[in-house]
């Protein structure tokens, strides 16, 4: 099993775009994927079709009875969505009304959580808020693996920085197996000079072997969050839905040992 957070400090450049997109393009070439929404917002919640004004069933419900010390069956917050192969554990929009530095120990709730559930399910991907809150080093905390989803915009690469030294507090102090095994371009045309002077700017940061082609701008997919579909099943021939299967079998044909030392990768030319 392998477990993935999608985060970035930036907002905008689509984390929960490319999180539901990649799932469902997995879970589409017959994986098991369950996405945990770590977001007080509860986009990638809505997107998939559950209600995120609710306390019941959700990451609100789970908090709230860490606080009262009462027992929890992990399983009760797991929702199968109306998508094949794509599983839930959704967020709330009250997230925010708890006070979770009550629960000793709270950034490694969801990890404790997620590794109950580790026999039943081929990918853990986790969708993050732009802020470094204590959601968001849980999902840090609990993962294995970093994808970046980066806005082809300049300023976007000028927070970069900021991010990775945060993720290496995390490795260093919670998480010593985590690496970065992705950068993902999002919303971007190809043929700007903007695209191509952001894209070499990451290759100075990153190995130019964990940076994707990405995902190209599409109209249809910023359509389908309000009708909740993954692009696969809103527009299946849309470019989008195109560059996410690609990304999709990337992601597959990636071999890394997760060891905290390094990874390494044998793949095809993907473009």
């Amino acid at each position: 099993m392998r477990k993935i957070v999608f985060a970035n400090r930036k907002g905008g450049c689509g984390k929960t775009t490319v999180t539901i997109n990649i799932g469902a393009a997995l879970a589409d070439l017959g994986k098991k994927v369950l996405v945990v929404d770590l977001d007080s917002q509860a986009h990638a919640t809505y997107y998939l079709g559950e209600n995120p004004y609710t306390k019941k069933g959700n990451l609100f419900e789970f908090y709230s009875l860490l606080i009262k010390r009462e027992d929890i069956n992990y399983d009760n917050f797991i929702k199968k969505t109306l998508f094949k192969n794509i599983y839930l554990i959704p967020s709330s929009s009250f997230l925010n009304d708890l006070d979770l530095n009550k629960i000793k120990g709270v950034e490694t709730k969801i990890k404790e959580l997620v590794d109950s559930l580790k026999e039943k399910f081929d990918f853990i991907l986790f969708d993050t808020s732009p802020s470094m809150d204590i959601m968001t080093k849980s999902g840090l905390i609990a993962a294995d693996e970093i994808m970046i989803p980066v806005e082809m915009h300049p300023l976007s690469v000028k927070g970069l920085a900021q991010l990775v030294r945060e993720i290496y507090k995390i490795n260093k102090e919670y998480n010593k197996e985590i690496i970065i095994s992705g950068i993902i371009p999002t919303l971007f045309n190809q043929r700007t000079r903007v695209y191509n002077a952001v894209l070499e700017e990451l290759k100075k940061i990153f190995p130019e072997e964990i940076i994707f082609f990405g995902v190209r701008h599409d109209i249809k997919l910023a359509e389908a969050p309000d009708h909740q579909k993954p692009i696969i099943y809103y527009a299946p021939i849309s470019r989008a839905a195109f560059d996410f299967k690609v990304i999709a079998k990337r992601i597959l044909r990636l071999k890394s040992k997760i060891n905290g030392k390094g990874n390494k990768r044998s793949e095809e030319n993907e473009k």
